[in-house]
């Protein structure tokens, strides 16, 4: 088994690290990929659209099954909704999918950051004022322990800033492209959600639960980031998922 992680926006692999520590996997059997952009520059070319992002993902995941089989993709925020798209393009290359605090779901509308990076100029005042020391003090007011926004805070650098907009422009009818149909979906799927999450309503999670019969676990005391909130609620829950027949 390897466990593939793809982390969020605005995140680095760095939020896993919680997640990791409670799972204690081997070394060889996790994959914890940055997204292009997010903590290097992205390379000469790469488009930082959410369909290079698709790209990225299989590419890497296909290099991996070469190796050792499908695999068990796990992603949270942003990471959850890749996940899904390449899961339903791609379900050769992934055993079984977790996805934690959000996922698509046609009609819904992005919440207010979101719109802010959708928007010409006013996205580009965004990033302009997310300087590190304010993500720093506004991270736990949204629900972010204050030692992972330390750590995440001081990683959102020039580089991330110009991944987000790009992203986030092409994705402004995301819910509706991606999730319209995801019949390919593996049937081995599992929602996580934190019932206090601020962006992504228990709503949307639970219509995607019924429209695609994936089980949904819901934590009444967390919220968007419940993997660093309480790991061991979420690793108990993966090692469930992943022992299931």
């Amino acid at each position: 088994m390897v466990c593939v992680m793809i982390h969020g926006v605005p995140e680095t692999p760095s939020l896993w690290d919680p997640l990791v520590e409670q799972l204690d996997l081997p070394a060889d059997q996790l994959i914890i990929p940055a997204w292009p952009g997010f903590v290097e520059p992205a390379p000469q070319g790469f488009s930082c659209t959410k369909e290079a992002y698709v790209e990225w993902l299989i590419e890497l995941l296909e290099a991996q099954v070469a190796r050792s089989g499908p695999v068990d993709l796990v992603g949270h925020d942003w990471g959850a909704m890749l996940c899904l798209r390449v899961a339903h393009l791609r379900p050769d290359l992934v055993r079984t999918w977790a996805a934690l605090n959000a996922c698509v779901v046609p009609g819904e509308r992005w919440h207010q950051v979101g719109r802010l990076w959708h928007t010409p100029i006013i996205g580009e005042l965004v990033n302009l004022c997310l300087r590190p020391w304010l993500a720093r003090l506004l991270l736990p007011t949204l629900g972010m322990p204050k030692d992972m926004a330390k750590v995440l805070s001081a990683q959102m650098g020039r580089p991330m800033k110009h991944a987000i907009l790009p992203l986030y422009r092409s994705a402004i009818t995301v819910d509706d492209e991606w999730g319209e149909d995801l019949s390919n979906l593996p049937k081995r799927g599992l929602l996580i959600w934190g019932k206090q999450d601020p962006f992504m309503s228990l709503s949307k999670a639970k219509k995607f639960s019924i429209r695609w019969d994936v089980p949904l676990h819901v934590k009444r005391a967390l919220g968007h980031w419940s993997l660093c909130e309480n790991p061991r609620y979420v690793a108990n829950q993966l090692r469930r998922h992943w022992k299931q027949n």
